[in-house]
């Protein structure tokens, strides 16, 4: 539920402005507004200019100056750095001097990973030939030796016979070729500089390639470029330490300071952002905002009772949807599942939040898909470890909770299914199952559809109740004609299959389109009619993940049984179950979550709601 919002203006003498601003950070219910998107405030005959540019430019350079802070922190190494009471100065507001540390240490860093990428480049080509290194160093000294690198492909085969005649045949013999004993598609030609241009064109040709070292260091020639790289790994590796020992020391100088200034910095932002919202004349202050509807006139009643100013509570208008901010509360069941909405947007304040319908559908498509006992049980305990190993975590919290409801779910469809582990169910004694979704999968697919028909009529119903919330009452006769072409065309499919007369039944669709076509254009009715077809059709995802998840299931059984060696069995059994799991887990996620986002918000959800973040 989108909780109702109150606009709060309040008015009064500059003199109390800080105490206002105080009390409304001791609220920790005021959400700021900018002036210029009050409408009243074009009344007040109060200006935005001055103050707030000057606010504005300061917040934007201590927010670029937190984040490069925390940036060089990251990359600052863990040592015994001095204490502060050595410092001999404390200057932690100089945003100039910050800037100018920050910025060198940075600038280390960055120079840093630079030559670690290129060492690794340089280890990479190393490494291939390692083992001719002696070889290498040899013919490098050598003015009349040539030595080429070759790679070939797994579609080349065995090459290196073929490659051995054509190189003896162009130079007559005066060759070798080695092969590395690590790496199959390796070798090494060694031949005469003369024959250079021939074994280049009849050799290699089109066929097999030469190993391009890297052009920056190429040399003379190919033995030469891979002792330069030899020498090249010891030159990178040299500054590399060079500059590990500057990061350790600007750590030893820098980094308990930077903490302090990082900690005094971000204290200095709320008050700083809420500056930025007052707009003043000589002698008053305005500021204007949301709060909640049920705090709205306890926090005014507050404000003129300790300060003397004038505080107006209001329904915000209809056009400041787009600014009025959201705030999400719902039964503690359902809250965990407000995380997907805020994955997704938030909706835009006035219309529907979809989060108690999510917390409903969402384990429901994700119990039918997995639909075991087992898993469920082994999908409980991993949400109960993530809750129990990071409580604090608002993310760890919610998705446990999530895990909690899908878990309960699977659970209950792996009773109707009667699945525990796949087969295990029956093998164990159980009852027979209720159904048996592998054996009837064609009333699987029409449950499945079934279940998407309601669940796109129930966001067509929903997208209608929006655009009567917004005022759009040609998208609401759209929208209800869609609804009447899905549930029309459902109900004469479900009396044809049961060989009854569909009746004046067929009128509906057509009395759909031609609402449609009123309301909208014949482009729209369409491309948007029969993508409601496409649309339930998709819900057939849910039985085709099912039938994979326990045929994969049913297979680790058949491993543990297929065996005579108990422990072999086993090991195999818990491989192939682990699969089943994962493929059971994180295929009904990905696609219950999708679902809902591309098939069901589609039919009625508003973004682009604005984020509470009242002041505290």
């Amino acid at each position: 539920m989108i909780v109702p919002m109150k606009r709060l203006r309040i008015a009064g003498s500059k003199s109390v402005a800080g105490e206002v601003i105080d009390l409304l950070h001791e609220s920790g219910t005021f959400h700021p507004a900018n002036p210029s998107e009050d409408t009243v405030f074009e009344e007040s005959g109060l200006e935005t200019s001055g103050m707030l540019e000057e606010m504005a430019l300061l917040l934007k350079t201590i927010e670029f100056l937190i984040k490069d802070v925390k940036s060089a922190l990251l990359v600052l190494p863990d040592n015994d750095y001095c204490s502060l009471e050595s410092k001999e100065f404390r200057d932690y507001g100089n945003f100039e001097m910050i800037q100018t540390i920050v910025d060198e240490i940075l600038e280390l860093s960055g120079e840093m990973g630079e030559l670690q990428d290129e060492l690794k480049e340089v280890e990479a080509y190393r490494s291939l030939f390692m083992e001719f290194l002696p070889l290498i160093e040899m013919v490098a000294t050598s003015v009349d030796m040539e030595l080429v690198g070759v790679s070939f492909t797994e579609e080349d085969g065995d090459p290196v016979a073929e490659v051995e005649e054509t190189l003896e045949k162009v130079t007559g013999g005066a060759c070798s070729i080695f092969r590395s004993a690590e790496d199959t598609d390796i070798a090494l030609l060694v031949f005469p500089v003369s024959f250079q241009k021939e074994v280049a064109k009849e050799v290699l040709g089109e066929r097999y390639s030469s190993v391009h070292l890297p052009e920056r260091y190429e040399d003379k020639t190919f033995a030469r470029t891979i002792l330069r790289l030899k020498e090249k790994r010891a030159e990178l590796t040299l500054r590399i330490k060079g500059l590990e020992e500057k990061l350790n020391q600007s750590s030893t100088l820098w980094r308990d300071w930077l903490r302090v200034a990082l900690g005094k910095l971000e204290r200095s932002l709320p008050p700083l952002r809420t500056k930025n919202y007052l707009a003043s004349s000589e002698r008053t202050f305005w500021i204007s905002g949301f709060t909640p509807e049920d705090t709205s006139y306890s926090l005014k009643e507050e404000l003129e009772k300790r300060l003397d100013v004038m505080v107006s509570v209001s329904e915000p208008f209809p056009h400041e949807r787009n600014s009025t901010p959201v705030h999400l509360k719902n039964p503690f069941w359902a809250t965990p599942f407000e995380r997907l909405i805020h994955l997704y947007s938030l909706p835009l304040y006035g219309t529907i939040d979809p989060t108690l319908i999510v917390a409903i559908t969402f384990p429901l498509f994700f119990g039918m898909i997995l639909g075991d006992v087992g898993y469920a049980m082994v999908l409980a305990f991993a949400g109960y470890e993530i809750i129990r190993r990071w409580p604090s975590i608002p993310l760890a919290r919610d998705f446990g909770g999530i895990m909690y409801m899908s878990a309960l779910s699977a659970a209950l469809f792996g009773l109707v299914y009667g699945e525990f582990f796949g087969k295990l169910w029956t093998r164990l004694g159980f009852y027979e199952p209720l159904f048996h979704r592998k054996e009837e999968t064609a009333t699987t697919l029409y449950m499945v559809l079934i279940v998407g028909v309601f669940h796109l009529a129930l966001g067509l119903t929903l997208g209608a109740i929006n655009c009567a919330k917004t005022g759009n009452r040609r998208e609401m006769a759209e929208k209800l004609a869609d609804l009447l072409f899905l549930l029309s065309i459902f109900a004469i499919g479900v009396v044809h299959f049961r060989g009854i007369d569909p009746g004046f039944w067929i009128v509906l669709p057509v009395i759909a389109v031609i609402v449609k076509l009123v309301a909208g254009d014949i482009l729209i009715t369409i491309t948007e009619l029969p993508k409601l077809f496409s649309n339930v059709l998709s819900y057939a995802r849910l039985m085709a993940l099912g039938l994979a998840a326990i045929t994969l299931a049913d297979l680790a059984d058949d491993v543990f049984l297929a065996t005579d060696i108990l422990l072999l069995g086993i090991v195999g059994s818990v491989i192939t179950h682990s699969a089943s799991f994962l493929l059971g887990v994180v295929g009904p996620a990905i696609q219950a979550g999708r679902l809902h986002y591309v098939e069901f918000f589609s039919q009625f959800y508003i973004p682009q709601g604005i984020v509470y973040t009242p002041l505290k």
